[in-house]
C-alpha cells in the first residue's frame, strides 16, 4: 500500500509514471530519482476513465461480485464493518459535524450507493440525495479509566447493527457525547463501498470541511470528477478487450495444474468452522530478530513481504505436502486519478509457489 501511495504522489507531483516495480527494484530516493532521467511527463486523461452519461444503476465491480457473497451471509457480516473511532477534546459544535458528514456524503457517489440482484446478478445504485445516517448518542455510562475498551464494548453491544444493503445508508456516524469537551466520534462504513484508503480520504475531508463550516468559509461540496462508477465502467471496459482476453487465457493455462485443494491435519471438527467464527493472532516480533529480517532484506535485496510469503509458503508445505500452492494477497488498485475517491478499489494478486 505504501509502495502504491509512492507512485501516486510521484505521478502527482512530477508527473511522471512510475511502476510499484520500479520503487521495488529501486532501494534507494538517489536509485530511484536517476531513474527518472529521460522519462517523458505523462497524465492519464480523464475521459478515459469517465463513463460519459452518469449512470446510476449498473454491474458491481469484481471485487465486490466477490465480497457479495460473503456480505450476504449473517455469519460473516460482522467482517464488513469499517469502524473509525475519534476522540475529540474541545467544544464540539455538533450541527457543523453533522454538515461535514453530509457533505462527504454529498460528495462521493459510492456512499450513496446500494445493490439488488436482477436475473442473478448484482447490481450497483446510486441515489442522488440521501441523508446521513447521523446519530447522538448521550447519557450513557461510560468508565472513563479505560475508555479505549469502553468504547469498543458499546460499539459492539449496542451501537453495531447489521447494514441493509438493498436500501438506505452504508455509511454511519454515532456522536458519543463523555462531557462538554470530550466526544467520540464512530463512523461504520461498509466494506462493500470503502477500503482502507477510503477511509484515509473520509477523515482528511471531514477535518476539511469540519474547519470550514465553523469558520463560516464559503462550501464548495462539488462531486468528484472521477467517481468510483466510472472505475468500475472503466475496469469492465478493459475486461473486453482482446489484451484482457489473452491474459485471461495466459493465466488460466498458467495455472491449470491447481486442480486440488491441499489437505491440512486440523485439532478440531471441520464442522465448527461453518459457524463463520473467525480469530486473529497477532505475533509481535522482537526488534532484534526484526533488525536481523531487514538487515538480510538489504543483503539479499529483496522486500520483507517477499521473506514472510516465502516463509508462509514453506509453512504451508510442511503441513500439507503440497508443492502447488496459490495465496492471494490483497492489493490497491488506485491511481493518481482515484486517489481521492472512495470506493472498494481492491483487487487480489495471485501468489504461486514454484
Amino acid at each position: 500500500l505504501l509502495a502504491v501511495q509512492l507512485v501516486i504522489s510521484i505521478k502527482q507531483i512530477l508527473a511522471i509514471d512510475v511502476t510499484v516495480r520500479q520503487i521495488f527494484e529501486m532501494p534507494t530516493i538517489a536509485k530511484l530519482t536517476s531513474s527518472f532521467a529521460g522519462l517523458p511527463s505523462k497524465t492519464l486523461s480523464h475521459d478515459l476513465l469517465k463513463q460519459g452519461k452518469r449512470i446510476r444503476q449498473l454491474p458491481v465491480s469484481y471485487c465486490q461480485q466477490l465480497f457479495w457473497r460473503w456480505a450476504k451471509d449473517e455469519r460473516w457480516e460482522s467482517s464488513f464493518h469499517m469502524p473509525v473511532i475519534l476522540l475529540m477534546r474541545g467544544v464540539l459544535d455538533k450541527d457543523a459535524m453533522q454538515k461535514s458528514l453530509q457533505a462527504i456524503l454529498n460528495r462521493h457517489e459510492s456512499l450513496r450507493t446500494n445493490f439488488l440482484v436482477e436475473n442473478g446478478k448484482v447490481l450497483m445504485y446510486i441515489t442522488d440525495d440521501a441523508d446521513i445516517n447521523f446519530r447522538i448518542v448521550e447519557h450513557v455510562s461510560i468508565d472513563t479509566t479505560n475508555l479505549s475498551l469502553s468504547i469498543k464494548e458499546l460499539w459492539e453491544k449496542k451501537l453495531r447493527k447489521p447494514f441493509n444493503l438493498e436500501c438506505g445508508s452504508l455509511m454511519r456516524a454515532f456522536l458519543i457525547v463523555l462531557s462538554d469537551k470530550e466526544t467520540v466520534l464512530i463512523l461504520d462504513t461498509h466494506h462493500l463501498i470503502s477500503d482502507g484508503w477510503s477511509v484515509n480520504v473520509i477523515n482528511q475531508e471531514l477535518n476539511y470541511f469540519y474547519q470550514l463550516y465553523t469558520t463560516n468559509k464559503h462550501i464548495n461540496t462539488q462531486p468528484l470528477e472521477i467517481q468510483y462508477s466510472d472505475y468500475v465502467s472503466y475496469q469492465q471496459r478493459c475486461h473486453e478487450t482482446p489484451v484482457y482476453k489473452q491474459q485471461l487465457d495466459y493465466w488460466t493455462k498458467h495455472l491449470a495444474d491447481i486442480n486440488s485443494i491441499p489437505r491440512f491435519p486440523l485439532d478440531f471438527n471441520k464442522a465448527l468452522a461453518v459457524t463463520g467464527s473467525l480469530k486473529f493472532r497477532t505475533i509481535n516480533m522482537p526488534i532484534k530478530l526484526a533488525d536481523e529480517v531487514y538487515k538480510y532484506c538489504r543483503e539479499t535485496e529483496i522486500t520483507p513481504y517477499t521473506l514472510f510469503m516465502a516463509l508462509f509458503h514453506v509453512s504451508l508445505y510442511m503441513y500439507s505436502k503440497s508443492t502447488q500452492l496459490v495465496v492471494s494477497s490483497p492489493v490497491a488498485v488506485r491511481s493518481h486519478e482515484t486517489s481521492q475517491s472512495v470506493g472498494l478499489y481492491l483487487n487480489f494478486m495471485l501468489i504461486k509457489s514454484c
